[in-house]
């Protein structure tokens, strides 16, 4: 009779220890800490869960993220978001929060590709189309912007940033005009030029002369405390040739020109005056180079 009993407990404490082994669904108690407004315990109980399903986990990241972003934590939002899409690309909320965070702490490029992939899902969403148009602002890709905006160009109620980048994407079409123009012109003068040479009908002068002509207006980048700065001032001034200053410490979008004219030639962009010449780029005062890349003798 004891053996029977002992071997009964027996069997009822691994049956009681085997339902106490189970583990709860984390995704039944992330939701519920969700619902509590607890994040911190939210991203506790989904931690090293990783074969959970796809679409409800995206979900439920992607509303975490949204109310972590309401409350302020651009970061915790950041990451709620792009745990999210690891479950599911195309998750709208996580992909939403994802472009509105980037926007909000200015990572352009970041923004720049949540938005295009936002954008294939809400192609007529004003609130998406408006945060794509600033982050294609801040990378000057215009003509995005300008194609980002078109569905909402008659918008009834136009807000001033819409009109505002409307009018921007409209003067940089403008200027690509004029720059078209211009280069056009530049080679019909290059092509001048050499058969006049070949002819024998231009001395050395007029060939500084012509080259002056043809050159665009040099570029200053320059501070208020620069030394060669005002050296490089100075001597342009001296020798009477017109040229644009831009102070980098007052005008951010100026600095940020200056940035990706160095990239592009392959220099540093750590020190000034910074020095552009018909699209020849230098750092520094250098005037025996300044009188090369105008033609002076």
């Amino acid at each position: 009779m004891r053996q029977g009993s002992s071997l009964l407990l027996s069997l009822v404490f691994l049956a009681g220890g085997a339902h106490g082994a189970q583990k709860a669904d984390p995704l039944a108690v992330a939701r519920e800490h969700l619902k509590a407004g607890d994040l911190d315990a939210f991203v506790d109980a989904l931690a090293g869960s990783m074969q959970l399903p796809a679409q409800p986990a995206a979900q439920l990241y992607g509303e975490a993220a949204r109310r972590a972003l309401e409350s302020g934590d651009r970061g915790l939002a950041s990451l709620l978001c792009e745990r999210g899409l690891k479950h599911r690309p195309r998750e709208p909320v996580s992909l939403r929060t994802c472009l509105q965070v980037a926007v909000e702490e200015g990572r352009w490029e970041e923004a720049d590709g949540w938005g295009d992939a936002l954008g294939e899902l809400f192609a007529d969403d004003f609130e998406v189309a408006m945060m794509r148009a600033r982050a294609a602002r801040e990378l000057s890709r215009w003509a995005k912007v300008t194609a980002v905006l078109e569905p909402h160009h008659n918008r009834p109620a136009r807000t001033p940033m819409l009109a505002l980048l409307l009018e921007e994407a409209r003067l940089f079409r403008e200027q690509e005009a004029l720059r078209e123009q211009r280069a056009e012109l530049e080679a019909k003068l290059e092509i001048a030029v050499k058969q006049a040479r070949q002819l024998g009908r231009l001395g050395g002068e007029e060939d500084a002369r012509v080259a002056r002509a043809r050159s665009s207006v040099p570029t200053l980048y320059t501070t208020s405390w620069c030394g060669a700065c005002r050296r490089a001032r100075a001597w342009f001034g001296q020798e009477g040739i017109d040229f644009e200053e831009k102070d980098i410490e007052k005008d951010s979008a100026a600095q940020q020109e200056m940035t990706r004219k160095c990239q592009r030639a392959g220099l540093r962009s750590g020190g000034v005056p910074v020095i552009d010449i018909d699209g020849e780029v230098m750092v520094g005062f250098d005037e025996a180079r300044v009188r090369e890349l105008l033609g002076l003798r």
